[in-house]
């Protein structure tokens, strides 16, 4: 078992997993014996975990110079209508629907002008020069190519191959034996 799984095994004991790592969980923990024994014992951890209190004596935070924590949560104006959409799935639904609509709406309205801020005569010399420059490298494709075929091609390659084969010929067939070695 890796140390990935067993954390998502720990997740989901303590309660800190998503869905889908719980549901992910509960199948492994079916089909293996391991997974199953390592996730109910670390739910048993778990629970005697959140049983647990601890009660300090008076002034042992003082002494610590741990001071427990004096302020309230702020709550934001917003939360209870947050609240409120969210723990209603149609209403949701229908909340992002209209965000996403809006978003692309606005994406979408600004790109049907296709005014970027070129003059007529700036399209067109920026057109000629990527004319010429299409140009001039189909010319240095077709030198290259010239080369490869007519340089590298048949001399480089064609040769020494050609040359290999004719002595690979001559010993299989029992050629001339050259009696000299280089």
């Amino acid at each position: 078992m890796n140390q990935k799984l067993e954390n998502q095994i720990i997740s989901v004991a303590y309660g800190d997993a998503n869905i889908w790592q719980k549901i992910k969980i509960m199948f492994l923990a079916k089909k293996n014996k391991d997974v199953a024994k390592l996730l109910s014992e670390y739910s048993k951890t778990a629970e005697s975990v959140k049983k647990l209190t601890v009660n300090f004596p008076d002034g042992i935070l003082e002494n610590l110079n741990v001071q427990p924590s004096k302020t309230k949560p702020v709550k934001s104006s917003m939360a209870p209508a947050f609240s409120f959409i969210l723990n209603r799935p149609v209403l949701s639904a229908a909340t992002v629907t209209a965000v996403l609509v809006i978003v692309l709406v606005l994406l979408f309205s600004g790109r049907s002008q296709n005014n970027y801020g070129y003059t007529e005569a700036q399209i067109k010399l920026a057109d000629k020069q990527v004319k010429q420059t299409l140009a001039l490298v189909s010319n240095v494709f077709n030198e290259t190519e010239r080369t490869l075929e007519k340089d590298v091609f048949v001399n480089k390659v064609g040769r020494p191959l050609s040359q290999s084969v004719e002595i690979v010929n001559n010993l299989f067939n029992g050629g001339s034996r050259n009696e000299k070695l280089n």
